[in-house]
């Protein structure tokens, strides 16, 4: 099992495992035994000595090369949180830490630069006075149908987009901190995207606590509030097999409380809870697809929903 180690550690055993596996066993050569496999998989995590703050970001090192393997180790702040190859050409990658940080490399990994000061300030009309950004990214969604498309979760209230594989970013126009990110699997303008009350985060904060749902059919620019009181949502058009494909594009499910009341109920089997179908985001009432319908899971031929009896 691959643990996490330091990030130079780790971007050099996987500079390694991204050739191994283009490269494929070679053509005429009997494949390894599962014991020759099990043994060339072990990776020994490796602790080194804390690095001073100047040392971040320095190239430690020559590119080693042996045969077609090249290996450049570059010092980054925080463990590897994501990796994320991006782009038309899938040359580019993106890294997140656990320091918040996001590097970019556009050329394979023989080069970097941290990226997180290129995030933009949040700037639109009608953002509340003393609005914040703050750089810190929590998470990185790429759309399935252009890689050059990246949501970038920040961990407050400020999310960025990227259109070009992350050489340039854009704020996004919303000041709601978003938890789910869920691109849609065949337009790539249109995300859906969930958030929690603030009474949810602060026992202090007026309100109710409650989870959201909000839509964009602009990658970003301008969002809507689909409904409240949400256990669970997803595009209509992730279902597997084309079964969606005479929906509407913006067909959605969700798993919605039919009574929106008090503060919402988190983890728990509840009646008062429908599996729902929405075509127009909840501009009109929904169709009930399976009443009491609590969750459900896509595989690649079925639709399975757990129902309170």
């Amino acid at each position: 099992m691959l643990r996490k180690v330091t990030s130079a550690f780790l971007l050099c055993v996987c500079a390694f495992v991204a050739f191994a596996a283009a490269q494929g066993p070679a053509s005429g050569r009997p494949s390894s035994t599962p014991e020759q496999q099990r043994d060339s998989s072990k990776i020994v995590p490796v602790k080194p000595a804390p690095l001073a703050k100047a040392d971040v970001g320095m190239k430690i090192g020559a590119p080693i090369a042996k045969g077609n393997v090249g290996v450049t180790e570059f010092i980054m702040e925080g463990e590897v949180e994501d990796i994320q190859w991006v782009g038309s050409n899938k040359r580019s990658v993106l890294v997140l830490t656990t320091a918040s940080n996001l590097y970019r490399s556009g050329d394979e990994g023989k080069t970097w630069r941290n990226v997180i000061d290129s995030l933009p300030a949040l700037s639109f009309k009608g953002a509340p006075s003393g609005t914040n950004t703050v750089r810190k990214v929590k998470k990185l969604v790429v759309s399935s149908v252009d890689a050059n498309l990246v949501f970038i979760v920040g961990q407050g209230t400020s999310h960025w987009v990227t259109k070009d594989a992350g050489r340039t970013f854009v704020a996004v126009n919303s000041v709601v901190k978003f938890h789910d990110v869920v691109m849609h699997p065949a337009d790539k303008t249109r995300i859906l995207a969930s958030s929690m009350a603030a009474k949810c985060h602060d026992a202090k904060a007026n309100g109710l606590c409650y989870k959201s749902v909000y839509a964009t059919e602009d990658f970003g620019a301008s969002w809507i509030k689909v409904t409240d009181y949400v256990v669970q949502f997803d595009w209509a058009h992730n279902l597997g097999s084309h079964q969606a494909d005479s929906l509407p594009p913006t067909a959605m499910f969700a798993t919605v409380f039919n009574k929106k009341v008090g503060n919402q109920k988190f983890g728990h089997w509840d009646k008062d809870i429908d599996f729902v179908r929405s075509d127009d985001f909840f501009k009109s009432k929904p169709t009930v697809l399976v009443p009491h319908g609590n969750r459900f899971l896509f595989t690649k031929k079925f639709l399975f929903v757990a129902q309170v009896s």
